[in-house]
Protein backbone atom coordinates (compact mmCIF):
# COMPACT_ATOMS: atom_id res chain seq x y z
CA UNK A 1 0.00 0.00 0.00
CA UNK A 2 1.66 3.21 -1.43
CA UNK A 3 2.39 5.81 1.72
CA UNK A 4 -0.63 8.46 0.28
CA UNK A 5 -3.12 5.84 0.36
CA UNK A 6 -2.04 4.76 3.86
CA UNK A 7 -1.95 8.43 4.92
CA UNK A 8 -5.80 8.90 3.89
CA UNK A 9 -6.80 5.76 5.82
CA UNK A 10 -5.43 6.87 8.57
CA UNK A 11 -6.85 10.25 8.25
CA UNK A 12 -10.61 9.22 7.73
CA UNK A 13 -10.89 6.16 10.26
CA UNK A 14 -8.44 7.69 13.46
CA UNK A 15 -11.74 10.33 14.17
CA UNK A 16 -14.00 7.28 14.75
CA UNK A 17 -13.98 4.89 17.69
CA UNK A 18 -10.48 3.46 19.05
CA UNK A 19 -10.19 -0.53 20.24
CA UNK A 20 -8.35 -2.66 21.86
CA UNK A 21 -8.43 -5.87 21.78
CA UNK A 22 -6.25 -9.36 23.41
CA UNK A 23 -5.03 -12.44 21.05
CA UNK A 24 -7.74 -14.27 20.54
CA UNK A 25 -10.39 -12.36 21.57
CA UNK A 26 -13.45 -11.84 19.15
CA UNK A 27 -13.93 -9.02 17.71
CA UNK A 28 -17.02 -9.35 15.26
CA UNK A 29 -19.82 -12.08 15.81
CA UNK A 30 -22.13 -13.13 12.89
CA UNK A 31 -25.00 -10.82 12.28
CA UNK A 32 -25.78 -7.53 11.12
CA UNK A 33 -22.88 -5.15 10.09
CA UNK A 34 -22.87 -1.47 11.56
CA UNK A 35 -19.66 -0.99 11.37
CA UNK A 36 -16.04 -1.73 9.52
CA UNK A 37 -12.86 -1.68 10.88
CA UNK A 38 -9.80 -0.51 10.23
CA UNK A 39 -6.98 -2.69 11.45
CA UNK A 40 -4.22 -0.32 13.34
CA UNK A 41 -2.03 -2.62 15.03
CA UNK A 42 -1.76 -6.26 14.82
CA UNK A 43 -3.57 -9.71 12.83
CA UNK A 44 -6.75 -10.49 12.59
CA UNK A 45 -8.10 -14.09 11.12
CA UNK A 46 -11.51 -14.80 9.92
CA UNK A 47 -13.02 -17.95 10.26
CA UNK A 48 -16.12 -20.07 10.25
CA UNK A 49 -17.82 -22.94 12.62
CA UNK A 50 -19.40 -25.92 10.88
CA UNK A 51 -22.92 -27.29 12.11
CA UNK A 52 -20.43 -29.89 13.93
CA UNK A 53 -18.30 -27.18 15.98
CA UNK A 54 -15.46 -27.24 13.45
CA UNK A 55 -13.45 -24.19 13.03
CA UNK A 56 -12.71 -23.43 9.95
CA UNK A 57 -9.71 -20.46 9.22
CA UNK A 58 -11.05 -18.75 6.25
CA UNK A 59 -8.64 -15.38 5.80
CA UNK A 60 -6.03 -13.62 7.87
CA UNK A 61 -6.11 -9.68 7.89
CA UNK A 62 -2.53 -7.68 8.29
CA UNK A 63 -2.35 -3.84 9.02
CA UNK A 64 -3.72 -0.89 7.37
CA UNK A 65 -6.50 -3.08 5.79
CA UNK A 66 -10.18 -2.62 7.18
CA UNK A 67 -13.07 -5.67 7.19
CA UNK A 68 -15.48 -6.52 6.73
CA UNK A 69 -15.72 -3.81 3.77
CA UNK A 70 -16.25 -7.32 1.24
CA UNK A 71 -19.51 -8.46 2.69
CA UNK A 72 -20.75 -4.60 2.94
CA UNK A 73 -20.03 -3.88 -0.68
CA UNK A 74 -21.89 -7.49 -1.62
CA UNK A 75 -25.07 -6.67 0.54
CA UNK A 76 -24.39 -9.87 2.68
CA UNK A 77 -25.14 -10.72 5.79
CA UNK A 78 -22.14 -12.21 8.12
CA UNK A 79 -21.97 -15.31 9.06
CA UNK A 80 -18.30 -15.36 10.04
CA UNK A 81 -16.40 -14.28 13.64
CA UNK A 82 -13.51 -12.38 13.42
CA UNK A 83 -10.71 -12.94 16.00
CA UNK A 84 -7.40 -10.98 16.91
CA UNK A 85 -4.40 -13.40 16.62
CA UNK A 86 -2.10 -11.29 18.31
CA UNK A 87 -2.66 -7.65 20.25
CA UNK A 88 -4.77 -5.76 17.97
CA UNK A 89 -5.64 -2.41 17.91
CA UNK A 90 -9.21 -0.66 15.48
CA UNK A 91 -10.48 2.30 14.41
CA UNK A 92 -14.46 0.98 13.83
CA UNK A 93 -16.29 3.54 11.36
CA UNK A 94 -20.24 3.54 10.33
CA UNK A 95 -20.59 1.71 7.12
CA UNK A 96 -22.00 4.45 5.42
CA UNK A 97 -19.23 7.01 6.49
CA UNK A 98 -16.65 4.10 5.00
CA UNK A 99 -18.77 3.53 1.71
CA UNK A 100 -18.84 7.40 1.45
CA UNK A 101 -15.29 7.79 1.89
CA UNK A 102 -14.58 5.15 -0.82
CA UNK A 103 -16.55 7.01 -3.35
CA UNK A 104 -14.95 10.38 -2.73
CA UNK A 105 -11.24 8.61 -2.94
CA UNK A 106 -11.08 6.35 -6.15
CA UNK A 107 -7.45 5.99 -5.52
CA UNK A 108 -8.16 4.26 -2.19
CA UNK A 109 -11.06 1.87 -4.14
CA UNK A 110 -8.63 1.11 -6.67
CA UNK A 111 -6.16 0.00 -4.01
CA UNK A 112 -9.09 -1.68 -2.45
CA UNK A 113 -9.75 -3.57 -5.66
CA UNK A 114 -6.25 -4.82 -6.59
CA UNK A 115 -6.41 -6.04 -3.18
CA UNK A 116 -9.39 -7.69 -3.29
CA UNK A 117 -8.47 -9.38 -6.63
CA UNK A 118 -5.00 -10.49 -4.72
CA UNK A 119 -7.43 -12.22 -2.11
CA UNK A 120 -9.32 -13.93 -4.25
CA UNK A 121 -6.81 -15.25 -6.83
CA UNK A 122 -5.46 -16.95 -3.17
CA UNK A 123 -8.88 -18.08 -2.17
CA UNK A 124 -8.98 -19.71 -6.09
CA UNK A 125 -5.72 -21.54 -5.22
CA UNK A 126 -6.23 -22.90 -2.02
CA UNK A 127 -10.16 -24.30 -3.75
CA UNK A 128 -8.08 -25.86 -5.95
CA UNK A 129 -5.72 -27.40 -3.41
CA UNK A 130 -8.99 -28.44 -1.82
CA UNK A 131 -10.40 -30.14 -4.75
CA UNK A 132 -7.24 -31.54 -6.39
CA UNK A 133 -4.57 -32.45 -3.72
CA UNK A 134 -4.18 -35.16 -1.18
CA UNK A 135 -3.90 -33.43 2.38
CA UNK A 136 0.18 -33.69 2.21
CA UNK A 137 0.46 -31.26 -0.71
CA UNK A 138 -2.54 -29.05 1.01
CA UNK A 139 -1.16 -28.78 4.37
CA UNK A 140 2.57 -27.53 2.45
CA UNK A 141 0.02 -24.83 0.42
CA UNK A 142 -1.51 -23.51 3.70
CA UNK A 143 2.25 -23.43 5.27
CA UNK A 144 3.12 -21.44 2.34
CA UNK A 145 0.16 -19.55 2.45
CA UNK A 146 0.49 -18.72 6.02
CA UNK A 147 4.36 -18.23 6.03
CA UNK A 148 3.61 -14.88 3.59
CA UNK A 149 1.27 -13.85 5.88
CA UNK A 150 2.18 -14.67 9.46
CA UNK A 151 5.76 -15.72 9.15
CA UNK A 152 9.17 -14.15 9.74
CA UNK A 153 11.49 -14.61 7.31
CA UNK A 154 15.16 -14.44 7.56
CA UNK A 155 17.18 -12.39 5.37
CA UNK A 156 20.11 -14.32 5.19
CA UNK A 157 19.12 -17.78 5.32
CA UNK A 158 15.76 -17.60 3.34
CA UNK A 159 13.95 -19.30 6.22
CA UNK A 160 10.43 -18.47 7.25
CA UNK A 161 9.51 -18.77 11.33
CA UNK A 162 5.69 -19.59 11.96
CA UNK A 163 4.18 -19.86 15.24
CA UNK A 164 1.69 -22.09 14.92
CA UNK A 165 0.17 -25.04 16.52
CA UNK A 166 -1.29 -28.18 15.06
CA UNK A 167 -4.79 -27.96 16.19
CA UNK A 168 -4.12 -24.04 14.39
CA UNK A 169 -3.48 -25.95 11.06
CA UNK A 170 -5.85 -29.00 11.47
CA UNK A 171 -8.79 -25.14 11.30
CA UNK A 172 -7.25 -24.24 8.22
CA UNK A 173 -6.98 -27.77 6.35
CA UNK A 174 -10.46 -28.76 7.89
CA UNK A 175 -9.45 -32.12 8.60
CA UNK A 176 -8.38 -33.79 12.07
CA UNK A 177 -5.51 -33.22 14.33
CA UNK A 178 -3.95 -36.36 14.23
CA UNK A 179 -4.14 -36.18 10.18
CA UNK A 180 -1.75 -32.98 10.71
CA UNK A 181 0.65 -34.48 12.68
CA UNK A 182 0.76 -37.49 10.69
CA UNK A 183 2.01 -34.78 7.45
CA UNK A 184 3.77 -32.24 9.41
CA UNK A 185 5.94 -35.67 10.23
CA UNK A 186 6.77 -36.18 6.79
CA UNK A 187 7.57 -32.96 6.03
CA UNK A 188 9.40 -33.01 8.84
CA UNK A 189 11.69 -35.98 6.88
CA UNK A 190 11.16 -33.96 3.49
CA UNK A 191 12.74 -31.36 4.87
CA UNK A 192 10.35 -28.79 4.29
CA UNK A 193 9.88 -27.82 7.67
CA UNK A 194 12.23 -27.93 11.18
CA UNK A 195 11.51 -26.82 14.86
CA UNK A 196 12.97 -24.72 17.20
CA UNK A 197 11.54 -24.44 20.31
CA UNK A 198 7.87 -23.94 19.64
CA UNK A 199 8.34 -22.39 16.03
CA UNK A 200 7.97 -23.66 12.71
CA UNK A 201 10.92 -22.93 10.34
CA UNK A 202 9.73 -23.37 6.60
CA UNK A 203 12.34 -24.02 4.36
CA UNK A 204 10.77 -23.24 0.46
CA UNK A 205 14.21 -24.35 -1.19
CA UNK A 206 13.68 -27.80 0.18
CA UNK A 207 10.23 -27.97 -1.74
CA UNK A 208 9.65 -31.67 -2.68
CA UNK A 209 6.24 -31.63 -5.45
CA UNK A 210 6.19 -35.19 -5.65
CA UNK A 211 6.48 -36.35 -1.83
Amino acid sequence: MSSEIDKRLNLFFEKYLHQKFAPGQVILHPGEINSIHFLKKGKVSQYSVSEEGQVIFLHIFKEATFFPIMLVLAKSSNSYYFQAGTNVETYSAPKEKVIEFLKNNPEVLWNLVERFSGGINGLLIRLEDLLTKDSYLRLKSVLKFLGIRLGTKDPKTKLTKLDLTHTELSAWLGVNRETVTRQMSRLERDGFITYQGKNLILNPQADNQNP
